[in-house]
């Protein structure tokens, strides 16, 4: 694991449908995936994000 953030975090930067994450400093030539856990974000209706997990793309 390269780095955990938490969503509440003033770092993290909402627009519309678009989430913004700073990331820690990555090496080039290197593979990295994102998870994101159910519940991490809300639509306007209230409705939890499912959440992502995995390497696929």
């Amino acid at each position: 694991m390269v780095q955990t953030t938490d969503v509440a975090s003033s770092s993290v930067l909402v627009s519309d449908s678009t989430a913004t994450i700073p990331y820690a400093n990555l090496a080039n030539a290197t593979a990295y995936y994102v998870e994101v856990g159910a519940g991490a974000f809300r639509d306007a209706a209230g409705n939890n994000f499912a959440g992502s997990s995995g390497t696929t793309s």
